[in-house]
């Protein structure tokens, strides 16, 4: 199936227009990287059948995979050989522009703060700590399961020096830095590739988030111009 056939939409489904301006998103996006897209697979969003376009840099035979689910948009890179970039270097803010927000200890606060008033807002510091609601609280059992989660509430309380808590229990994305934690003043956040139509072409296991050195990972994307940039740092690492 050729790329523009994705455009016969039927007039009935509201979100016609915005398909057929990925389309044609993704038909400028590979001729600013002097690339030819290829129909790859397919997935649907919206109930209706989109592309997952497949684009080439004939010099370096690297190879993106890009699925747009009107949210998001999703690239898996396949690399010809390892791309040893830092996190800074590759999603940092730049003279070419920024493929990722870079955060910081402050926003890292902010979202440790948001969750103990979601999450853990019922308990005091005591509790949190031992893991038992004190005598004479009295609450539900459901909040009570929290607390005797004893895996989750460990990991928050080590908050300050490991982020996991923050992939594993309150947002989609992974906490990044160059460097150790909590060291690192700068950060970024990796979030989870919905790999629907990707999945038919690639393993799951190439679509596991960017670690230096990967050569086969995926990225969840907010926009074309994030993905052009990721693209021409990428493909400008591996022909050196």
């Amino acid at each position: 199936m050729e790329l523009d056939e994705f455009k016969n939409i039927d007039d009935q489904f509201c979100y016609k227009k915005p398909a057929v301006a990925q389309i044609e998103m993704v038909k400028k996006l590979a001729s600013d990287l002097n690339m030819t897209p290829t129909v790859a697979s397919y997935h649907t969003s919206k109930s209706i059948q989109l592309p997952v376009v497949r684009l080439v840099d004939e010099a370096t035979k690297g190879a993106f995979l890009l699925r747009d689910n009107f949210y998001s948009l999703e690239i898996a890179v396949q690399s010809p050989k390892p791309i040893n970039l830092s996190y800074s270097a590759l999603f940092g803010k730049h003279e070419d522009g920024e493929v990722l927000p870079t955060l910081n200890w402050a926003w890292y606060v902010d979202q440790v703060e948001r969750c103990r008033g979601y999450s853990w807002k019922f308990f005091t510091p005591e509790e949190m700590e031992k893991g038992k609601v004190s005598e004479g609280h009295t609450l539900p059992e459901w909040q009570k399961k929290d607390l005797e989660n004893i895996e989750k509430r460990e990991r928050f309380n080590k908050w300050k020096d490991d982020p996991s808590w923050y992939s594993k229990d309150w947002s989609n994305g992974t906490i990044c830095t160059d460097g150790l934690f909590p060291g690192a003043s700068k950060m970024w956040v990796l979030g989870y590739c919905f790999a629907e139509g990707i999945a038919r072409v690639i393993p799951m296991t190439e679509l596991t988030i960017y670690t230096p050195a990967s050569s086969r990972f995926a990225v969840s994307l907010g926009n074309e111009e994030q993905a052009l940039l990721l693209i021409r740092r990428i493909i400008k690492h591996i022909s050196h």
